[in-house]
């Protein structure tokens, strides 16, 4: 493992790299908008648990920013800009969800 790669491990820390790697999974197995459900096999990963995921996934994001932010308010300059980094990214990557599921959401609002 490269000395970067650790640097940003200890700085986003293994929880956080976790949380990041299951939303870029989530928003990778987001199915088409208008895709028949499949309730047995591997199809009903990416058509069910991933939709259910996603939502709460979007309110984890949300929660580690505001408890970065939380942290944040007693420490040095240093470990600020750091968490400031880490908020960025939660919102930045909570943003990006929320575009990539907003397609299939709606076609599921006006189909029911």
């Amino acid at each position: 493992m490269t000395n970067e790669i650790k640097h940003i491990i200890r700085a986003f820390g293994p929880l956080r790299i976790a949380l990041i790697l299951l939303v870029i999974v989530d928003m990778l197995l987001r199915p088409e908008p208008g895709t028949r459900l499949q309730y047995e096999g591997w199809e009903m990963v990416s058509g069910l648990l991933a939709p259910v995921l996603s939502p709460i996934l979007f309110m984890l994001l949300l929660l580690d920013s505001i408890m970065a932010m939380v942290y944040r308010s007693d420490k040095p300059v240093e470990v600020k800009a750091r968490y400031l980094i880490i908020v960025m990214f939660n919102l930045g990557l909570a943003i990006v969800l929320v575009f990539r599921w907003l397609p299939f959401f709606k076609e599921i609002s006006t189909a029911y």
